[in-house]
C-alpha cells in the first residue's frame, strides 16, 4: 500500500467517526449524517472539483464508492460463531 494510500485511510477513518460521533452527540440521527455528508461532499467539489465538471466528478465518485462499498462492508463484519 501506498504512503498516499496509507494517509487516506487514516485521514477517512478520523473524518467518519468524528461526523457520526458529533452527529448523534448533538442528538442526529443515520439521516443527519449523510445531510452532513451530502454538505462535505459539495464542499469538496467546489473547492477541488474544478469548475466545470460537477456531474462527472459526482459520476466518477458515486461509481467508485459503489465498487467500494462491499469490501469494507466485509471488512467491517464479525464472524459468527467458530469455524
Amino acid at each position: 500500500m501506498s504512503k498516499q494510500s496509507v494517509a487516506h485511510d487514516a485521514i477517512a477513518s478520523k473524518i467518519v467517526k468524528m461526523m457520526v460521533r458529533e452527529t448523534l452527540e448533538a442528538g442526529g440521527n443515520g439521516a443527519e449524517i449523510m445531510v452532513l455528508l451530502e454538505s462535505v461532499i459539495c464542499g469538496v467539489l467546489c473547492m477541488a472539483g474544478g469548475d466545470d465538471s460537477d456531474a462527472l466528478n459526482l459520476e466518477v465518485l458515486t461509481e467508485n464508492a459503489k465498487a467500494r462499498l462491499p469490501a469494507m462492508r466485509l471488512r467491517l463484519m464479525t464472524p459468527a460463531g467458530q469455524a
